[in-house]
């Protein structure tokens, strides 16, 4: 038995992988998705088998004759596509060549997959299939959408695509959590911002620093972020430019100096390192941190373009940082939210902030659940998320 595991992009072009190196005999052991070191983004290996015997076979037989088992299903095939689609029957040549071969391998694969993203259609009625459909395609989890059509059904109504389509986007709108945005008190308020590398965490740190001290709030900022090169420098040169005091911290005993000697604020906002959610040692530096400065809030700051399954992993590895409230950043480059959205609604922790641009102070509001709900389920194609968030 020859094993052979295989690294692509999707599923897709793993099993056009499969297929070139070892034939229609192949059988799948297992599937999962990977994330990349040091990325936001994900893989999907698969693991393949074929008996070495017919291995060999395969490669000792001509070209003609590799194709020859699939010959037969690929023109059942063409011949079932052209009695259900009579322009095909009429226009459609097939050419007997490798490439023509390879085009219906990659149709029929597509069909395969398309069946197992929504495996549950069958069995729904037209109206909840294409809500389903249209929740799954907008990245939602398996689980949330199923949630979602219980809660449509359970009222025994048989509805129209475009009621339950409404009735499905109110339901994700009331589950999104919206957490308290800042607001001032007797007392001073320290403020912490944590996240991965990349998130957007020092900008939206700076818009609300700034945004407060127009409100007539005394802010001073401190920047642990000496980790990265010019990470407390940038910082430095936002909080010089806005006229706000600024102080880099460089040690556990730094911070204790400064939070006992610098009482006069009304917020002290703590800008952290970026980390990758497996470095431990900069995890557990962040997390001596944060006992120190224990603060009365604690964003996590996440960048809404990631995968659903990577911001599950940093929900996970990060939680020794005892996080309050979710900042959403990058909102206009994200072509789709559901799956953070799913993920959020799992972790029970609130959306408190969303940013949607790199202008300062503006391009920040406070998290709003049905501006959020209608990003996360558009019931138009385009949405212009920037204008909606402006409003």
């Amino acid at each position: 038995m020859k094993i052979k595991k295989y690294i692509a992009a999707n599923f897709n072009e793993g099993k056009k992988l499969i297929l070139a190196e070892l034939g229609e005999d192949a059988v799948i052991l297992s599937t999962r998705n990977i994330n990349k070191p040091d990325s936001e983004e994900t893989s999907v290996e698969i693991v393949a088998a074929i008996d070495e015997k017919t291995l060999k076979e395969k490669q000792q037989r001509p070209v003609k004759d590799k194709l020859s088992g699939l010959e037969t299903l690929l023109n059942a095939s063409k011949k079932e596509e052209k009695q259900s689609n009579p322009l095909k029957a009429n226009n459609y040549e097939p050419k007997n060549d490798v490439y023509d071969e390879i085009y219906d391998i990659k149709r029929d694969i597509n069909k395969i997959f398309d069946s197992l993203k929504y495996k549950f259609t069958p069995s729904l009625n037209s109206s909840l299939a294409s809500v389903f459909r249209k929740i799954i395609d907008n990245e939602f989890s398996e689980e949330f959408a199923l949630e979602i059509l219980g809660e449509i059904s359970s009222s025994g109504t048989e509805l129209k695509y475009e009621d339950a389509i409404q009735i499905a986007k109110e339901i994700i709108t009331k589950k999104i959590r919206i957490g308290n945005p800042l607001k001032t008190s007797s007392n001073r308020q320290v403020i912490s911002f944590t996240g991965p590398t990349g998130s957007g965490k020092t900008m939206a740190l700076v818009k609300l620093a700034i945004i407060m001290s127009l409100l007539g709030k005394k802010v001073l900022i401190l920047s642990a972020d000496t980790y990265k090169v010019g990470g407390a420098e940038q910082l430095s040169t936002y909080a010089s430019i806005a006229g706000l005091p600024f102080k880099t911290v460089y040690s556990i005993k730094d911070l204790r100096k400064y939070l006992t000697e610098e009482t006069e604020y009304d917020f002290v906002f703590l800008d952290t390192k970026g980390v990758s959610y497996r470095n431990n040692k900069h995890i557990f530096e962040i997390s001596d941190y944060l006992k120190v400065a224990k603060p009365d809030k604690n964003f996590l700051v996440v960048n809404a373009n990631m995968s659903s399954g990577s911001f599950r992993e940093i929900l996970k590895e990060l939680n020794s940082f005892n996080y309050t409230d979710i900042i959403l950043t990058k909102l206009d480059e994200s072509a789709k939210i559901g799956g953070i959205i799913s993920a959020i609604d799992e972790s029970g922790f609130p959306i408190t902030y969303l940013t949607y641009g790199q202008n300062i102070p503006d391009d920040i509001s406070p998290a709003n659940a049905e501006k959020l709900g209608h990003i996360a389920l558009p019931l138009n194609n385009k949405i212009d998320i920037i204008k909606l968030l402006d409003e």
